[in-house]
């Protein structure tokens, strides 16, 4: 799979999704193309990391019993492939600005100083 079909999959629609059972299937979509040989960690950062952050670390969400494993573990692989300092930056920067509203340019700036 292209790394373009990736994005394409993944695209904000899927991400902001209000059904609960969708929210499990897209973590566990996104787990495993993440985790897939081939898809690059500048992609990753740049298309994936804003929108997942944006639509899936949420109060709501991260507190929700049904959901939290998989958004951890999710988390988790992202950050085996993007690196672990790209993940926290982001956790921090969702939750201080706005309770989970990531602008690209803004959390970039944060982000690249690492």
């Amino acid at each position: 799979m292209a790394e373009t079909d990736i994005g394409r999959g993944l695209h904000t629609m899927s991400l902001q999704t209000p059904d609960e059972e969708m929210k499990k299937i897209v973590l566990k979509v996104v787990k495993q193309c993440v985790g897939t040989e081939g898809v690059e960690p500048d992609y990753i950062r740049t298309e994936i990391l804003p929108e997942f952050f944006r639509c899936f670390w949420q109060r709501r969400m991260a507190l929700d019993r049904r959901n939290y494993r998989a958004l951890v573990e999710t988390t988790v692989e992202l950050a085996n492939k993007v690196s672990g300092a790209w993940c926290i930056c982001m956790l921090s920067f969702t939750a201080w600005h706005c309770g989970g509203s990531v602008h690209a340019n803004s959390w970039r700036a944060c982000c690249t100083s690492q």
